[in-house]
């Protein structure tokens, strides 16, 4: 599945289920492979250590988990 990054930017975040976890605000880009590797449901911000660790934890989700891309973005649900 082939997706600019600025019509993923806003959309609304799913669970396959329907569960709503907000809105796609950033990307993590892997800049060696050009792939996304992390959506941001909030503005990273400059954090170090423990702070970074707890926002990716709460607030990233793996690209990996995105099942469709339309006018929302469909992800797999957390195991």
């Amino acid at each position: 599945m082939t997706v600019r990054i600025s019509e993923m930017r806003g959309l609304e975040i799913i669970t396959e289920r329907g569960k709503k976890l907000g809105r796609a605000e950033d990307f993590i880009i892997d800049l060696g492979s050009g792939g996304v590797m992390k959506i941001l449901l909030a503005p990273m911000g400059r954090l170090s250590g423990e702070q970074l660790r707890e926002f990716l934890a709460t607030q990233s989700i793996n690209y990996s988990r995105v099942r469709s891309v339309t006018d929302v973005i469909v992800i797999a649900e957390a195991f």
